[in-house]
């Protein structure tokens, strides 16, 4: 398998789960929105019961995201670690660019976490 293999997988996948974290933000969104109509319309109702739920289901979520950014960051390494020492600028380049990513898309879920 080549190097552009690799990166277009890669790419693949990293889209995909852009996709899969936008759909979550959206759920969340609704959420939220949801508990809040609760919230006003039930004024003894106990928030704690419905918090707990959702901040399970985020860690739950940051779970999954963690297992996968450890899975591609060990293919990373393994791409880098081949003997095939030729297109080396392509790969160091290709590791700044997803390092970068990684630490955006991690800058953004702590954000959404802290909100």
């Amino acid at each position: 398998m080549k190097l552009e293999d690799i990166a277009k997988i890669t790419i693949d996948e990293v889209t995909a789960e852009l996709e899969k974290i936008q759909k979550l933000d959206e759920i969340r969104g609704d959420i939220v929105s949801v508990e809040e109509s609760v919230a006003n319309r039930v004024e003894n109702d106990d928030k704690s019961t419905i918090k707990p739920e959702f901040k399970d289901e985020s860690v739950n979520s940051e779970i999954i995201f963690l297992k996968n950014l450890k899975e591609r960051i060990g293919v990373l390494f393994e791409g880098l670690n081949s003997s095939d020492n030729s297109n080396m600028e392509l790969k160091l380049d290709l590791t700044i660019k997803f390092l970068e990513f990684a630490l955006a898309n991690i800058e953004h879920r702590l954000t959404n976490l802290s909100k």
